[in-house]
Formats: C-alpha cells, structure tokens, sequence
C-alpha cells in the first residue's frame, strides 16, 4: 500500500527504510531521496516506527488495516 502518495512510497520502502536504521520521521523522506510535500503520510509513517522498532513489525500494520 502507499504511504505517502505524494512521493509515491510504499509501506514496504517506509519499512524497509526503518530496518535500516531510520528512526525519526523528518528523515526518512531524506533517507529515500525525496521529501515531505503535503505531511499527511507523517502520522502514518510515525506509527510504522513505533511499531516496528517496538517490535510489533507487520502485524500491527496488518491490524490497523
């Protein structure tokens, strides 16, 4: 699914981008080369964080859907 519509980001880039070792909103946008144009995705992007680096990952994505 996308994330952020305006860059065209999937959840699996956003993920992707935090199992790197992103672990603050205001840089992943960076991070992918792009960067933050309308801010809608940040919320989103903040509780994919959360979850991953709090070790839900996937499954609390896959719950909020």
């Amino acid at each position: 699914m996308y994330v952020c519509i305006c860059n065209a980001l999937s959840d699996d880039q956003v993920t992707g981008a935090i199992r790197q070792g992103v672990d603050c909103a205001e840089d992943l946008h960076p991070h992918l080369g792009c960067e933050v144009r309308c801010g809608r995705c940040v919320s989103t992007i903040v509780e994919m964080m959360d979850a991953e680096l709090n070790g839900a990952g996937d499954a609390a994505m896959m719950a909020a859907e």
